[in-house]
């Protein structure tokens, strides 16, 4: 009995295996990249919120109205609390200059912002 293995056709077990082990490691760099984009995503979200809130602390002030000294915020089922400074420094006899500074951690790393105006009297 002669066995003709020019007509076998079909995939082997290794050959499978082979293929399934590339797929998880091109999966794996697929959802690697994806988590460092939703990370980045995040980070991109808290510096908006710290502009936006430096902004109305900023209005709040020229207002003659202190703004509160921290703001707390939920993004993506964690809490960041947003410190937020003024100082005002005298220029002349009819403006200040004002410094809003909003400072936040996440992941543990620090993070600021800042805005100064010139304000006047």
């Amino acid at each position: 009995m002669v066995l003709n293995r020019i007509n076998k056709k079909g995939v082997t077990l290794v050959e499978v295996m082979i293929s399934l082990v590339i797929l998880l490691i091109v999966s794996m760099g697929l959802l690697q990249a994806s988590l460092l984009s939703i990370d980045s995503n995040v980070r991109n979200e808290l510096r908006d919120e710290a502009v936006r809130i430096a902004s109305e602390g900023m209005a709040k002030r020229r207002g003659a109205v202190n703004p509160p000294t921290s703001i707390d915020r939920t993004f993506r089922n964690q809490k960041v609390t947003f410190t937020i400074d003024t100082d005002s420094s005298n220029l002349d006899i009819d403006s200040d200059q004002v410094t809003v500074t909003v400072e936040w951690d996440y992941h543990g790393e620090h993070f600021s912002h800042s805005i100064i105006s010139i304000v006047r009297k």
